[in-house]
């Protein structure tokens, strides 16, 4: 009644366009609480991107009804072998060496996650090696159990989609049509695309360790951990083979006009380099250099050695038999596809 009065006795004596901007205002508290609200829609959510060659982590905050990462709390990485372990062990199974390994960093992940914030709920998704190992889903499913993960045993295509979405959800993505996703893995290898809403993609189980293997085996046929030295000769042959693995490649994989590189191999490249993007031909010139050198000449004491120069070949030989120039690699806040997991919907309704 009061304040009922007090703005009767101001809209006389003031006038009404004097009384406006009183009316507008909002007092501190219900400004406070509509701040909250907007808080409050949002997600704390982490992603786990279970991979051949390393486990990746991402903590954000996303907006579902935006379906976007609103801000990143934290990343993390760390570097398991589980698909040269598969390769290794007598049953074709995931060793309980590794398991261990897994354990105890999604373990460290989660404390680190949980520090920055009241986390909604964590989703995993796992690829190529976990695919592979006989016991793969029983490894993931232990997982599931101790940690209270969503585990999700993807499919090659689920993983295309996953890494064309990551780049999406960061807004890397061209407004080009004509784009290729080029994802690269331990074991597999993504190429993707989108055209009039319509996404196709062709996968091959390709990557970091099938083109190391080939060499030692099928050309040194030496017995040994690492190809390196590789010679002139062993290098064109390596190529030739993943030429051949790519030929059945379609037409929409031939020639872009822009060819974003994602994922296990690209950062070795950039990192030779000097740059985030790259020729053929300059590409060649590093495979030049690196050609005849051993582990420790590449890089001493580098577990990552031993794939310094392979990689360059695989990623030669599809640049050469899909006709591409040159590839963009886009400099991605969130590890491997975890950020296309932190908003596929489909992944949280669980």
């Amino acid at each position: 009644m009061i304040l009922n009065s007090i703005l009767l006795f101001m809209s006389v004596f003031l006038g009404l366009n004097d009384l406006l901007p009183i009316l507008r205002y909002q007092s501190p508290a219900k400004a406070e609480s509509a701040s909250e609200r907007a808080i409050n829609d949002l997600q704390y959510r982490v992603a786990f991107d279970l991979g051949s060659g390393k486990l990746k982590m991402q903590a954000a905050w996303v907006d579902p009804g935006q379906n976007r990462v609103v801000k990143i709390a934290l990343t993390d990485e760390a570097l398991i072998p589980v698909s040269e372990a598969i390769q290794t062990d007598p049953n074709g199974n995931i060793p309980e060496q590794v398991v261990r390994q897994l354990n105890d960093s999604l373990s460290m992940m989660q404390k680190k996650a949980a520090s920055e914030g009241n986390v909604s709920a964590y989703v995993g998704g796992a690829t190529e090696a976990y695919r592979a190992a006989n016991n793969g889903a029983e490894v993931l499913a232990q997982l599931s159990d101790r940690f209270h993960i969503s585990m999700f045993l993807l499919s090659q295509n689920e993983e295309a989609v996953l890494g064309y979405g990551s780049l999406v959800a960061e807004g890397l993505m061209p407004e080009e049509k004509n784009v290729l996703v080029w994802e690269i893995g331990g074991a597999s290898t993504q190429l993707s695309h989108k055209t009039d809403g319509v996404f196709e993609a062709f996968n091959l189980q390709n990557g970091k360790v099938p083109i190391k293997n080939y060499i030692i085996q099928e050309i040194q046929k030496k017995p040994s951990q690492t190809p390196n030295p590789i010679e002139a000769e062993e290098a064109i042959q390596a190529i030739d083979w993943v030429k051949g693995q790519f030929q059945d490649a379609p037409d929409w994989a031939r020639r872009s006009q822009t060819v974003l590189g994602i994922g296990a191999m690209f950062p070795g490249v950039q990192k030779g380099l000097g740059k985030s993007t790259f020729t053929k031909m300059e590409l060649e010139q590093l495979i030049e250099k690196r050609l005849g050198e051993l582990d420790d000449d590449l890089s001493p004491n580098d577990p990552a050695s031993i794939y310094m120069v392979s990689d360059l070949l695989f990623l030669y030989g599809v640049m050469d038999e899909l006709e591409i120039d040159h590839v963009v690699c886009p400099n991605m806040q969130g590890p491997g596809s975890t950020s296309g997991l932190l908003i596929d919907e489909s992944r949280w309704k669980k």
